[in-house]
């Protein structure tokens, strides 16, 4: 059974009461320190451990815009490969900030 993304559940509290939110996903190894940074002030973000597959998760994105930071230097295709797990989430725009590429995605 899939465990709730790493700091997801008040997201996904905040999805449940109507809410569409902006959420920051961060991935690569420094990940949970960076997200970490960014808590309490910033509450819808998450990350995903390092070395760590983004389908042992629920991630609570429905109807969000999602800026995924990877903080290392992630291969483009396990890149790819989380943001087509977002979208099948539910995330209905994704922005990607990495040193392997920077793109927006929409979802289609």
């Amino acid at each position: 059974m899939k465990v709730m993304a790493p700091q997801g559940e008040w997201l996904k509290a905040r999805i449940l009461g109507g809410h569409r939110e902006i959420a920051i996903i961060f991935m690569g190894s420094h990940a949970e320190e960076r997200a970490r940074s960014f808590l309490p002030e910033l509450p819808c973000t998450m990350y995903l451990p390092n070395r760590t597959s983004p389908y042992a998760y629920t991630w609570p994105v429905h109807g969000c815009e999602i800026y995924l930071v990877d903080t290392s230097s992630s291969s483009s295709s396990f890149i790819k490969k989380f943001i087509l797990h977002l979208f099948m989430q539910g995330a209905s725009f994704i922005t990607c900030i990495s040193s392997q590429f920077n793109q927006k995605f929409t979802r289609s």
